[in-house]
C-alpha cells in the first residue's frame, strides 16, 4: 500500500466499529484504518489472504471442489 510517516510513540486509538480504527498522535494528526474492508477486498480480489485460506482448507480437508462459479464445496 501507501507509505505514511506517523509518530506512533504517543498514539491513542479509537475503535469506530465495523473494523475501522482511528489512530491519533499528540500532534493531533490522525489516520483511519479499516481492517475489515481490506481483508474482504483481499479475499474478493483473490490476494494473499485468499490464497492462504485455500491453502489451509486444501491441506486440512478431505475434499475441496471448485464449482467454477465462485463457490467451493468442502466435504
Amino acid at each position: 500500500g501507501n507509505i505514511i510517516d506517523f509518530d506512533a510513540n504517543t498514539t491513542s486509538y479509537t475503535e469506530n466499529g465495523g473494523g475501522s480504527y482511528t489512530f491519533t498522535n499528540d500532534n493531533g494528526e490522525s489516520i483511519t484504518v479499516t481492517v475489515v474492508d481490506d481483508v474482504v477486498s483481499n479475499i474478493q480480489n483473490q490476494g494473499a489472504i485468499y490464497d492462504e485460506i485455500l491453502s489451509i482448507i486444501g491441506n486440512e480437508s478431505d475434499v475441496l471442489v471448485d464449482n467454477n462459479n465462485g463457490t467451493y464445496t468442502h466435504t
